[in-house]
């Protein structure tokens, strides 16, 4: 009743209910009975007394008097024809009209709580239904064509997980190599997958706000703890899809998923619609082998709290790379995989008004005003780790310096002759540039600094020269 009102019973319902049921002592101890009543303070006199035997026997006989009060009020309300029963038929009926209105919702939900609160659930044939009972919700965007060799972000979003459940992940689409990731945002931990399936597992109940956010590579996560757009967000769970498509362009089509939990109803949006449309800022120039064995590094300037996605893919397939994301040299969010790597959540605040500083020492800069940055997947053998965010130091009222940065590992990405002196040419060219256009992803004169390339090379060349890369970074449209 509670529910289907939208408010705690007043006293006169509470009354008509207990004469419905014949049950004066209904809702005693319940939930039903919380409208607030006269306050009841102790008298002063009485906080530090001890009552005497003769005290104790008064009250006694109040408590009885009352109880026999409240037995013959019920009975009353019974009786056909009586004042009282009129006043407690009237006030069924309005109560009934409340429930009239959703009787299919407040049914289920009604017999969903005799059986997880009541023994007496056990008396009925059909108790051992609920066992055989799967509920499930799909959600499905749509998504244009992409390009062939390409990965796209397809959906994110943020679920509410209202209890403790079992929920299974599952992800139908055209799009081949569609991956799904799930994320716990407590600990930064990626829900394990097997043979790059989800596996089951039981996400807890939000405390608070909890979401759930959605992409293809396909990474989902239920999300514990999380700075989404500067409210701390805790026990949700996001979920986000990547895509590597084959060569032929993938047409554009439906991506749809579906949460099956173990309880009704499942993990649900925090809005009526998914969100499926994103900016990608996409950056690509050739590798520079380089004595830190930095593959790029960019500077973020952000002008409002975001949620951020960084993809990057080599030319070169068994290349190792660590992708990481620094606040001030701090890690933030990193992820390290074989020829593409991908950072799904990479939270980003926009500094103080007075404490943001510009970058000097690098060029690339990515501006997140209007936009809340997205996560794709990670590509290859990569793991996602994330660490979680700190206490804000004093350090950090100067401001926020974040960047983007990508490293090869293990020596993985050797050259052989003819290579070798094509980055000799570019460095040549670079030197003789009596313009100083600086390149985009450029590090073999300045290790630690991006550049800004006047035009990309087109796909094809991307291809077939096997010492180029390719940066994203995905973006949410803001509503």
């Amino acid at each position: 009743m509670t529910a289907a009102l939208g408010r705690a019973l007043a006293d006169k319902e509470v009354h008509a209910l207990r004469a419905l049921t014949r049950d004066p002592f209904l809702g005693r101890g319940g939930k039903e009975n919380t409208c607030p009543g006269p306050a009841t303070e102790t008298p002063e006199a009485w906080r530090s007394k001890e009552p005497t035997e003769t005290e104790n026997q008064a009250a006694i006989v109040l408590q009885a008097t009352w109880k026999s009060f409240h037995i013959r009020q019920v009975r009353k309300a019974t009786r056909t024809g009586t004042h009282e029963n009129m006043k407690v038929s009237e006030t069924l009926l309005k109560m009934w009209a409340a429930l009239a209105s959703n009787a299919q919702k407040h049914a289920v939900s009604l017999l969903r709580y005799i059986f997880s609160n009541s023994k007496s659930a056990e008396l009925y044939p059909c108790h051992g239904d609920e066992w055989t009972r799967v509920p499930f919700k799909d959600y499905s965007v749509t998504f244009p064509e992409q390009p062939s060799n390409s990965w796209f972000l397809v959906f994110r979003e943020v679920f509410h997980v209202p209890k403790d459940m079992l929920v299974v992940p599952k992800v139908y689409s055209a799009v081949p190599g569609c991956v799904l990731h799930v994320i716990d945002n407590d600990t930064g931990e990626e829900v394990p997958r097997i043979f790059q399936t989800v596996e089951p597992r039981v996400y807890k109940r939000n405390q608070v706000h909890s979401f759930l956010t959605v992409a293809p590579d396909r990474q989902s996560w239920l999300s514990r703890t999380e700075l989404y757009r500067g409210i701390r967000v805790k026990e949700a769970t996001p979920l986000w899809p990547k895509a590597n498509p084959e060569k032929p362009p993938v047409p554009g089509g439906k991506w749809r998923l579906r949460l099956i939990g173990s309880h009704d109803p499942p993990p649900g949006l925090s809005r009526e619609a998914p969100l499926s449309n994103f900016s990608v800022k996409e950056f690509r120039d050739y590798y520079i082998p380089n004595d830190k064995n930095v593959i790029c590094r960019f500077s973020l300037k952000v002008t409002s709290d975001h949620v951020g996605t960084v993809q990057i893919q080599t030319s070169k397939p068994d290349v190792y790379v660590k992708l990481t994301v620094l606040d001030r040299e701090s890690d933030v969010a990193s992820s390290t995989g074989k020829g593409s790597v991908v950072i799904p959540v990479s939270p980003s605040e926009a500094s103080p008004a007075r404490g943001q500083q510009d970058t000097s020492g690098s060029a690339g800069s990515l501006a997140a005003a209007g936009l809340t940055a997205d996560p794709p997947g990670g590509g290859g053998a990569g793991g996602v780790q994330r660490r979680r965010r700190r206490r804000r130091q004093p350090a950090e009222i100067l401001g926020h310096k974040y960047i983007i940065q990508a490293q090869v590992l293990h020596k993985s990405w050797a050259l052989d002759e003819s290579q070798a002196a094509f980055v000799q040419a570019l460095k040549d060219a670079e030197r003789n540039d009596s313009k100083g256009t600086p390149r985009l992803v450029r590090y073999a004169m300045s290790p630690f600094g991006a550049r800004s390339s006047p035009a990309p090379p087109s796909c094809g060349t991307l291809l077939s020269d096997r010492i180029i890369l390719l940066c994203k970074v995905s973006q949410d449209m803001k509503n």
